[in-house]
């Protein structure tokens, strides 16, 4: 996992594909509409749009052959985060390249909030959504697939 701030940096850069193209997205993705996005360097970007949710109802998902990089938006969440290993899979999603796993312990977490990014790599699952409040609250951010070369 990758956290920090939404910004230029060759350390970005060589650990996230394509960091240039997505920061100059993510500063005019504000007013964008939920939907898929296909960057010119052939990068799929997602702007999603939802309410945050309760702890208990948080569920984790891991990749085999993308980062899944978010970007925040508007309003915040909490992202959970522990090693895949950790859970026993429930379901899988070939087609999305996705894990998915019905345990929920919630230990280590991150903030996703405006201006900031949080990278989760292949074998990192991650729980998203949660509030920070205590309550629900709308959250607006980016999520970038980044292919993984084998």
């Amino acid at each position: 996992m990758l956290t920090g701030k939404v910004q230029p940096s060759s350390l970005y850069s060589l650990c996230l594909p394509h960091w240039e193209d997505i920061l100059a997205f993510a500063a005019t993705a504000k007013n964008l509409s939920p939907g898929s996005y296909q960057l010119e360097c052939g990068v799929r970007v997602l702007v999603k749009s939802y309410d945050t949710k309760a702890p208990e109802q948080c569920r984790y998902e891991s990749h085999r052959k993308t980062i899944d990089l978010m970007i925040g938006l508007e309003g915040e969440e909490y992202i959970y985060v522990l090693p895949a290993q950790q859970l026993t899979p429930s379901e899988e999603q070939p087609e999305r390249d996705a894990i998915k796993y019905h345990e929920n312990p919630l230990l280590g977490r991150v903030l996703l909030s405006p201006g900031s990014f949080a990278a989760f790599f292949p074998g990192e699952a991650h729980g998203v959504g949660v509030w920070t409040q205590g309550e629900k609250q709308p959250l607006k951010k980016l999520v970038v697939k980044l292919p993984v070369e084998e």
